[in-house]
């Protein structure tokens, strides 16, 4: 059972993030972000064990992988961030 205190804090997130307006649930961006940690994870394990049979070292193949990952999540958070303050700007 939920208490007062949560029930606000529910309500907190709900507001800041505009749930409501976007047609989305606490739980549905929790499951989606689950599903996209478990992609990326399947990704990472994955990617480097086909390079492998291909003849490519497994170490390297697994550094790749990471390194590459990371530097495009790095792209799409500086897009997205360029993108709000662009809004911003022209509000």
């Amino acid at each position: 059972m939920r208490d007062g205190r949560q029930e606000a804090a529910a309500a907190g997130r709900s507001g800041f993030f505009r749930l409501a307006a976007n047609g989305t649930t606490v739980g549905r961006e929790i499951a989606a972000g689950v599903a996209t940690f478990l992609t990326m994870v399947y990704i990472v394990v994955v990617s480097p064990s086909v390079l492998a049979d291909a003849g490519v070292p497994f170490e390297g193949a697994l550094f790749a992988t990471c390194v590459s990952s990371e530097v495009r999540r790095l792209v799409w958070v500086l897009a997205a961030l360029f993108l709000v303050r662009f809004a911003y700007l022209a509000a």
